[in-house]
């Protein structure tokens, strides 16, 4: 990581601190996490289980595809679900971009509140892309077909590719 970005991923941290967001990414590594630790920011990871691995205790080499400390909550979709068709399971796994619509209805969860009388003022979503994530076009569309606006930062992938 690159000092410009990281002084953008503690912005982006900073911004959440201020406002009182919370942080929804692949539970994978993209700097932003240590910034979050510091401003004590709620960052959650969602990602699908059967294309991660857990952190271990005494690593000797880090994963591109490790879940990363940092994150104060996990949502994993389950490696196999099985249904039950014509009397017989069939396992589906899930792989990168799956994970999307779950990520949105999450953040659309989150943003609506709960307040004490049941209701409170609903928040704004905004996608913010970080990383290199080759799967970020589904995030980006699905964005645009929520009506939610997207900032891509500088040094991403995307904005390489829109550059």
């Amino acid at each position: 990581m690159t000092q410009r970005a990281g002084k953008t991923l503690a912005g982006v941290a900073r911004a959440a601190f201020r406002t009182d967001s919370v942080i929804i990414d692949s539970g994978l590594g993209s700097g932003i996490e240590k910034f979050c630790l510091r401003k004590h920011v709620t960052l959650v990871g969602v990602a699908p289980e059967h294309e991660i691995i857990y952190p271990r205790i005494s690593p000797s080499e880090k994963h591109d595809n490790e879940l990363t400390n940092g994150h104060t909550h996990f949502v994993l979709l389950g490696d196999q679900e099985a249904q039950m068709k014509n009397s017989r399971i069939e396992q589906k796994s899930y792989s990168w971009g799956d994970e999307t619509q779950i990520k949105f209805d999450l953040a659309k969860r989150i943003a609506a509140g709960r307040g004490k009388m049941g209701g409170s003022t609903p928040c704004k979503i905004v996608t913010i892309l970080v990383g290199d994530n080759p799967q970020c076009h589904k995030d980006v569309e699905t964005s645009l077909k929520l009506g939610i606006p997207v900032i891509v930062l500088e040094g991403s992938e995307l904005s390489n590719i829109l550059a």
